[in-house]
């Protein structure tokens, strides 16, 4: 497969991101009409987006690191996922100054990092986490670049959900040992991207049994690793939230293996594009500085117009950045950190690489 497009995790990554704001903004509903209590009721579910993006992030980056040696695969990632994220932490933390809320200096400083936490220093966005283990997922990968076992990820994505299922199994005692397995399977999410690297391996390499059995435990193990969740955000560990939370999930996987198998392939149209470059601004921008935006408008103003408004002034920077960041400033810094010659690509490049 050449390193173009797959409009279809385009439009499912722009479908994560919007459930996520879903999610975050549906709290602001005072749920006083049944339209309300109606948008409540689905976008309570939204949390599920991120599994979603994991999925997602497991195809794109196995697919992004073939061919790559560790350096160029490091010099990638690196050059896909901080640019944006400078940029919204800055614009989050002055939206933050203008509401009363600014975070100090060093907690500014060590978000700029990625890793703010190993300095003792909360995240200034709470969808910030997610990326930490982006960062980790890559690292495993770059492991398995440096020492040339790419070409035997099979086995180590087995290994790795074998190491899950203990994980997931035994996780509610935390122990010393599933304190040391929770660090290695990420707490469960490392079943999402198995699936989708199984996802890519069927796509560009073919469907083996073998490979069918990785994507089939993955699929199971991420539903459990799903019904994990609910608490996590609020909601009840009852028998409709656990039956929802199966429900979407199993979803999640048949679009997953839709796009395995390409028996969903959208035309190649320049929508997606454009609303995959979008995702990756707007999933880092939507929630503190959307909220802060939407509490500094007066209260008599009302919830619909002040959290459209918000979401319009989000947009309204989210728009430059995908244009400016997303669709050309990581690959023209790529090419100038890598010292590549800009070649005329076949097909505009998959957002969701570099």
């Amino acid at each position: 497969m050449s390193r173009g497009r797959v409009p279809e995790l385009d439009l499912l990554r722009f479908t994560a991101a919007a459930v996520v704001v879903m999610f975050h903004f549906y709290v602001l509903l005072p749920g006083n009409t049944t339209f309300e209590q109606a948008i409540a009721a689905v976008s309570r579910f939204g949390f599920l987006g991120v599994p979603l993006f994991f999925m997602i992030s497991g195809f794109v980056i196995l697919w992004t690191a073939f061919n790559r040696t560790p350096g160029r695969f490091v010099l990638a990632r690196l050059c896909r996922l901080y640019p944006s994220y400078w940029v919204c932490v800055l614009i989050t933390s002055g939206v933050l100054a203008l509401a009363g809320g600014a975070p100090p200096w060093r907690q500014l400083v060590t978000n700029l990092t990625m890793f703010q936490h190993f300095f003792g220093f909360d995240s200034i966005d709470q969808v910030y986490w997610t990326l930490y283990v982006e960062l980790k997922f890559y690292a495993l990968v770059f492991i398995l670049l440096l020492f040339r076992q790419l070409s035997q990820v099979e086995r180590w994505l087995a290994v790795w959900l074998a190491l899950s299922t203990v994980s997931l199994a035994i996780g509610l005692e935390h122990h010393a040992v599933t304190r040391g397995l929770d660090t290695i399977t990420f707490e469960g999410f490392a079943a999402y991207f198995a699936l989708g690297c199984y996802a890519y391996l069927i796509r560009t390499q073919g469907a083996t049994p073998r490979r069918w059995g990785g994507f089939a435990v993955s699929a199971l193990l991420s539903v459990c690793a799903a019904l994990k969740m609910p608490p996590h955000y609020g909601l009840p560990n009852d028998w409709p939230t656990l039956l929802t939370v199966i429900a979407i999930m199993l979803m999640m996987c048949v679009a997953i293996y839709t796009v395995a198998t390409r028996r969903w392939a959208l035309s190649d149209r320049a929508l997606w594009y454009w609303l995959g470059s979008l995702t990756y601004p707007l999933y880092l921008l939507h929630a503190m500085a959307g909220k802060a935006l939407y509490g500094m408008m007066p209260a008599d103003w009302g919830v619909w117009p002040r959290m459209a408004l918000s979401l319009a002034a989000v947009f309204a920077v989210v728009i430059p950045l995908a244009i400016g960041i997303e669709q050309h400033g990581c690959q023209a810094l790529y090419r100038w950190l890598s010292g590549e010659r800009r070649e005329r690509p076949a097909s505009r490049p998959t957002t969701s690489t570099v």
